[in-house]
């Protein structure tokens, strides 16, 4: 040390502390150095801060020693030895002074501060909750504080133990862990269950990674035997796992695949010509070779019941709401569809398809409905059959009928480019049509056909016309066109009679024909000679009759047309 010095106003020289004077010149120099010290380290702060523990920011003088790590009493400058903070200097530049309070004493929040050297860990009374103790005097207060159960109080609210093995019944919120190797295990030797009973139910595995959180039954001796319940957080889907192979995902598209590997897979529906998902789906997925029954959906009913019966029901509500029918169907929507789909190379496309529509507004009677069948055709083009509500089928080589537009207009409705219904006989027998009376007791007995003959014997390549009935064959053909042109007509009425007798008939007497060389249908009587005509018509009849052996000048004949015995010519 260099002299003199001055401390605290007054100076030291050399002579102040050699020999005895030390005696009085060390006191008053300690003194006056420690008057000083305490001057240089002193400030005010008018910053408002409550008292406590944590991290303090005051305003205080420029250019004061203070460092890192320096203690410092900060002191409410009406009650200093009341209210205080003991701390560490955190930093200091120019008036920014910031402190970590590690001990108070006293309360509140002050405006005016006394800052200087010093400071120790004080705690005023109790030690408070913010600096980690419990701000009571006894248990009871500090349990209450903060909020928690005696032993007591906890076994007779969450725990009901009578022994080992007993139920523990368990409310509120539970949470098992908080790392990544905590988990929960259930170990008995009969049934074990969890109940969770609450109006609303849920248990939550929340993932902290971007992994798989899992529910796993397995057999305990042999963990590979085992069914997974999976919620895969990277691909936003989960799954159902037997053995370690999916069988089921639920797509976060809103797509769900059942099958016996459904690793990999898309969403197997798209629109032809369009490579975008047009609807959430069902689907049933496969990729074992050689197996016909890998995708079957199977509905089966084994009931001993004869009424009951299995179902595949596909349906449409345009109400917005699952379960809420409050809006009917109007003309045009749609009830549902089967897809037939297959790859062209890059995508799944359009093959087959059938859809149900309704075909009007539906009521609590009455729900009319249109089926449609379609296929795309190799031009592009759509062709489309309906079975209309009407109970009408319309077959059409084009997108002819459609709901709200052509519907078919009978039983069979046939459209088309130079349309034509083929019949192929595997057989060298009759096929064709056939017409009946479906009211008649036998409807066979009124019955009409057009028939094709392959190549019987009696009529071989030829289309022959039937009427009363079919069944009757020959006896009930109308009419035969042959494979050559010929036409033949049984049923045409043509007779020739004749006589080779000489008779001298009396007046108004009949004259007998009773030779019948030809009577294509039996339509003349020799015995009476009679001619019944089989169908209303205009008829032709020519006769010739001739005098034998005349003499006699009034010798004449007239000859009689009768109808029913009326007359309709003489000559």
């Amino acid at each position: 040390m260099a002299f003199p010095v001055t401390l605290n106003g007054r100076t030291y020289t050399l002579t102040d502390f050699e020999g005895t004077n030390y005696v009085d010149g060390l006191p008053d120099a300690f003194e006056d150095f420690v008057t000083q010290a305490g001057d240089i380290y002193n400030s005010t702060s008018t910053t408002s801060n409550s008292i406590g523990t944590g991290s303090k920011t005051f305003t205080v003088e420029a250019n004061k020693p203070y460092q890192a790590g320096t203690p410092l009493r900060i002191a409410d400058a009406a009650a200093p030895s009341t209210n205080f903070l003991d701390t560490v200097v955190t930093s200091y530049s120019g008036t920014t002074l910031v402190v970590n309070s590690i001990g108070y004493g006293g309360s509140g929040t002050k405006t005016s501060w006394t800052v200087n050297i010093g400071g120790a860990k004080t705690v005023d009374g109790t030690l408070g909750l913010s600096q980690g103790g419990t701000g009571a005097t006894d248990a009871a207060g500090a349990r209450t504080n903060i909020d928690v159960y005696s032993k007591a109080d906890a076994d007779s609210r969450f725990l009901n133990v009578s022994g080992e093995g007993s139920d523990v019944t368990m409310t509120g919120d539970v949470t098992i862990g908080n790392a990544a190797s905590d988990g929960l295990t259930l170990n008995a030797t009969i049934d074990t269950n969890v109940l969770i009973s609450k109006s609303q139910p849920t248990l939550s595995l929340s993932n902290t990674t971007e992994d798989d959180a899992k529910i796993v039954l397995f057999d305990s001796a042999d963990e590979n035997q085992n069914m997974t319940i999976a919620y895969h957080c990277g691909d936003e889907d989960g799954s159902i796992s037997v053995d370690g192979v999916k069988h089921v995902i639920f797509h976060g598209d809103g797509n769900t695949y059942f099958g016996q590997d459904v690793t990999n897979v898309t969403a197997p529906y798209y629109d032809a010509g369009n490579a975008t998902q047009i609807f959430p789906q069902v689907g049933i997925v496969g990729n074992t070779n050689g197996t016909k029954n890998n995708q079957t959906l199977a509905i089966m009913d084994y009931s001993t019941g004869g009424s009951q019966e299995a179902q595949l029901a596909l349906g449409h509500s345009t109400s917005g709401t699952i379960g809420v029918n409050t809006t009917a169907l109007v003309l045009g929507n749609n009830l549902g569809r089967i897809l037939w789909n297959g790859s062209d190379g890059s995508k799944m496309a359009n093959g087959y398809n059938m859809f149900a529509e309704a075909a009007g507004t539906w009521t609590t009677s009455l729900s009319p409905t249109n089926m449609k069948f379609q296929i795309e055709k190799d031009d592009g083009t759509v062709t489309a059959m309906m079975h209309s509500h009407d109970g009408f089928l319309g077959i059409s080589d084009q997108n002819r009928f459609t709901t709200g537009g052509n519907l078919p207009e009978g039983i069979l409705h046939v459209y088309g480019n130079s349309p034509q219904i083929i019949i192929d006989n595997a057989l060298e027998t009759e096929a064709g049509i056939l017409w009946r009376d479906g009211n008649a007791a036998d409807p066979n007995t009124q019955s009409a056909a057009i028939m094709y003959d392959a190549g019987s014997a009696v009529s071989g390549n030829s289309l022959s016309f039937y009427n009363n009935d079919y069944q009757d064959g020959e006896t009930a053909l109308a009419m035969r066109i042959y494979s050559t042109g010929e036409v033949s007509r049984p049923k045409q009425p043509a007779f020739h009679a004749t006589s080779n007798a000489t008779v001298s008939p009396a007046v108004n007497g009949t004259i007998l024909f009773q030779l019948q060389p030809l009577d294509n249908n039996g339509d003349y009587t020799p015995a009476d000679g009679r001619f019944t005509a089989p169908v209303d018509g205009i008829y032709t009849f020519t006769a010739v009759l001739t005098f034998d052996n005349g003499t006699q000048v009034d010798d004449s004949m007239t000859i009689r047309l009768e109808k029913t015995n009326r007359l309709v010519c003489k000559f």
